[in-house]
């Protein structure tokens, strides 16, 4: 009986010993004071750019691996059923590796959008002009390569409306979760 009372006395103090949640920011949550305070944070987060690219929902072999399935390029061998319905052309929009892909692509644009929309107006200590412009062209060509492998993944073939249907939604400004209307539009 001693066993049982020690054992709901630990189980009382434990689960009732602390209300206040700790407040702990991650170590990788830098604010943009910070990431944009010398030349070797800018560096930095350039850098960071192709990290987050080289995803294997973005840049290393997901997105591709999938392209073949749907071009009869190549056979799916394996047990994921979200590979397998891509590759008996059965997939529907909750399928979580198609979903894995908008979202890690949209995660390179975003933070694509943040250097471009932060840095030309950042005052950078030791960043010339000429590495702020080749900074500033690394990410505007990581952003259009990235929206334009969405737009072969989920845009409609030209033939299909001559062109005129759309594709993705052109997000070019850093995205802070105000304005949803970019989101709100009927894609294919």
């Amino acid at each position: 009986m001693m066993k049982y009372f020690k054992l709901l006395l630990i189980a009382m103090l434990v689960l009732t010993s602390c209300e206040d949640q700790l407040d702990i920011s991650s170590e990788d949550d830098v604010s943009p004071e910070v990431a944009l305070n010398n030349q070797t944070t800018v560096n930095g987060l350039v850098v960071g750019l192709y990290s987050q690219a080289q995803a294997a929902d973005a840049f290393n072999g997901t997105p591709q691996v999938l392209s073949e399935w749907w071009a009869d390029n190549s056979d799916f061998k394996g047990s994921f059923p979200t590979f397998r319905a891509v590759e008996d052309y059965t997939a529907v929009s909750t399928n979580t590796s198609i979903n894995a892909i908008w979202v890690q692509n949209l995660d390179v644009i975003e933070a694509c959008n943040f250097v471009l929309n932060r840095l030309p107006s950042a005052d950078v200590d030791g960043l010339s002009d000429d590495l702020r412009s080749q900074y500033l062209a690394e990410a505007s060509f990581l952003r259009a390569l990235t929206m334009f492998n969405m737009s072969v993944y989920f845009g409609q073939p030209y033939q299909f409306s001559q062109g005129s249907s759309l594709s993705i939604p052109i997000i070019l400004d850093t995205f802070d979760g105000s304005d949803l209307e970019p989101f709100t539009q009927p894609r294919n």
